[in-house]
């Protein structure tokens, strides 16, 4: 998963990388839910969710059960550039 956080126009961008399954020949993108809050010193914190669009049942039945990649990202612009921590859960599998 990507994010891009463009603080000059307020807009963020996640994008999840495609899946691949072999033995249909099929490719696919799931679509991540994100949702994001500015703190007072310019930070965003990013909370997101992305699953395989292949899981058992689809990508919406692996996020409400916790087969996800989730987590929070903190970027905080500084004069060196944007300093990033992560707090990310592990999947279960």
């Amino acid at each position: 998963m990507s994010i891009f956080v463009d603080y000059e126009n307020g807009i963020i961008v996640a994008r999840q990388n495609p899946s691949v399954d072999e033995k249909i020949g099929q490719v696919r993108t799931g679509s991540p839910s994100i949702s994001a809050v500015q703190q007072s010193n310019g930070a965003v914190l990013i909370k997101y969710s992305a699953a395989d669009p292949f899981s058992p049942g689809g990508q919406d039945l692996a996020k409400a059960t916790s087969f996800d990649v989730n987590g929070t990202i903190a970027i905080e612009p500084t004069p060196a550039g944007p300093r990033v921590l992560t707090f990310i859960k592990l999947v279960r599998t």
